[in-house]
């Protein structure tokens, strides 16, 4: 950590906790190293303080006084009733990662991370189609689950430029790619093998005017069935 003002306020804390038996815990934010939520800057948050000897943590009201004392920032806290107080917090909102929830036994601690469904679709699509995965493993299967799915609209202005254009090349082709099996289906140029099993596809989703289904029909029932080979395409068209 470079020697700023936070820095030597930050070791401070560190070393006065460590003179007294007790050991600070933090996490490091740092705004270059995103992977869902956006941050203007970096910076260190201390999220607990843990008695070396005992175990125990300190209360959050007492973590509160430290880090006004120190001039350090410190996690907030919430409390829930149960699991789905919990769940009705986290997935009700946009642009947050979750929580950390600290279970208190009368022998110890349990301490688990539980994140939001927002974190969960927009972690997909941005570690699946940016660099933290490596090449070899990216793909835009998520993004296309997304765009399918009608959710793309709400997370596509949350995404970085780059990833940004990537998901609307994806969507053009995968758009594409659809339009021209849905013309061959109904312009039988497919070979038989294909058309058969669309034909059954469509059969056993019900769907008995095959004359008149229109295209968005025609994605909603045939997308399942060739998400991934569409996938294998749209990746190969996007290196």
């Amino acid at each position: 950590m470079e020697k700023t003002e936070e820095g030597k306020r930050i070791q401070e804390l560190i070393r006065d906790l460590d003179e007294l038996g007790y050991t600070p815990l933090f996490e490091y934010v740092d705004k270059d190293m995103r992977l869902t939520v956006k941050y203007d800057e970096s910076f260190m948050v201390l999220t607990g303080v843990r008695n070396k000897a005992t175990g125990e943590f300190l209360s959050h009201e007492a973590i509160t006084k430290l880090g006004d004392i120190y001039g350090v920032k410190v996690a907030k806290q919430y409390e829930f009733k149960n699991k789905e107080d919990l769940l009705n917090f986290i997935n009700g909102k946009d642009n947050f990662e979750g929580v950390v929830v600290r279970f208190d036994f009368k022998d110890g601690s349990l301490i688990v991370k539980v994140k939001s469904d927002w974190y969960f679709k927009h972690f997909k699509i941005l570690n699946t189609l940016g660099g933290a995965l490596g090449e070899k493993k990216q793909t835009p299967l998520y993004a296309m689950d997304a765009i399918i799915a009608g959710e793309m609209d709400d997370i596509i202005t949350k995404l970085p430029d780059d990833i940004r254009s990537k998901v609307e090349k994806i969507k053009e082709l995968m758009i594409s790619q659809l339009k021209r099996l849905h013309s061959s289906y109904y312009n039988n140029k497919l070979p038989p093998a294909v058309k058969q099993k669309i034909d059954k596809i469509l059969y056993e989703n019900g769907v008995k005017d095959m004359e008149n289904l229109t295209f968005d029909d025609f994605i909603k029932f045939i997308y399942p069935h060739y998400r991934k080979e569409l996938s294998r395409k749209i990746k190969k068209a996007l290196n």
